[in-house]
């Protein structure tokens, strides 16, 4: 590209692209209505049809792959900060899992996003087949550790069954209890004493 060239093209982009290409879209009509081709000059000026057309629409093509590349880092780094995103959320939710211990809600979430939706029969089907497998583990000698495991596998089937029909069940149920009268075996065992008797 020679100096001139360069020089006639500078003076050309003195204009805004936008305004430049409204005045590409009149030259172009001007064309048309007056049944002419592009007014040309020798040698060739800023303000010559041809080259003022080729200059802007060179320029929108330029400033379109710009745009082009600009829209695909934006979403590159949208879906990198959704990942991001995610990841902290879940890093959050093990933080509080952590600070307050798991709870109805948790279990039941975790139980959902891992093994899908299950109806309460399955449900408590499944905490009847961990029930039988802690059956089984205390009539033979075993660590406290793989038995609290065990009785914990029972638990978190419950719980789902809990956080499905009512998180705040067992809420509930305690206040209820902590009211009761009761009735205390020795075996570290009681009933509660029947209302109304």
């Amino acid at each position: 590209m020679s100096e001139r060239e360069d020089a006639l093209k500078a003076r050309v982009r003195e204009t805004p692209l936008l305004e430049r290409l409204a005045q590409c879209r009149q030259r172009v009509a001007d064309m048309c209505s007056e049944r002419r081709g592009p007014r040309m000059s020798i040698p060739v000026e800023y303000r010559d049809d041809d080259f003022y057309i080729c200059t802007t629409v060179e320029d929108a093509k330029s400033r379109l792959a710009e745009f082009g590349t600009q829209m695909l880092e934006a979403d590159a780094a949208r879906k990198h900060a959704q990942e991001e995103g995610s990841k902290l959320i879940e890093k959050v939710r093990a933080l509080e899992i952590r600070l307050k211990g798991e709870t109805v809600q948790s279990v039941t979430e975790w139980a959902n996003e891992t093994f899908g939706p299950a109806t309460i029969q399955r449900q408590v089907e499944r905490a009847r087949e961990e029930f039988s497998e802690l059956e089984h583990i205390i009539s033979v000698p075993c660590h406290p550790d793989k038995l609290a495991e065990e009785a914990a596998d029972v638990v978190i089937c419950l719980y789902r069954v809990i956080g499905t029909l009512d998180p705040e069940a067992i809420n509930k149920k305690m206040a209820k209890n902590r009211a009761r009268q009761w009735n205390v075996g020795p075996d570290g065992c009681g009933q509660h004493i029947t209302e109304g008797l």
